[in-house]
């Protein structure tokens, strides 16, 4: 008990001192078009590699990653209705 009200004081010294501080100022920070172009550009590759990959996956093009991702699945769906019926 002891510990648990040194912890609290400790944070409410804490956030006392720091309201009292003025607190530092931020340097501004400036983001070109073209940066942001380009990860945009980059995100963009990624994200359609992987909906490619998830729709070979889906479609049974890769039979080895179809069922582990259908194992997995099922196995999920197991536990949730399991869960469910173990829980009433």
């Amino acid at each position: 008990m002891f510990i648990h009200h040194f912890n609290t004081n400790t944070m409410l010294l804490v956030i006392l001192f720091s309201l009292s501080r003025q607190p530092p100022t931020l340097p501004e920070l400036v983001v070109s078009e073209e940066m942001v172009n380009n990860v945009a550009a980059s995100f963009r590759v990624k994200i359609n590699n992987v909906l490619l990959i998830a729709h070979d996956i889906t479609v049974g093009k890769d039979f080895r990653i179809f069922f582990k991702v259908s194992f997995v699945s099922g196995y999920n769906v197991l536990e949730i209705v399991s869960g469910g019926i173990l829980s009433e």
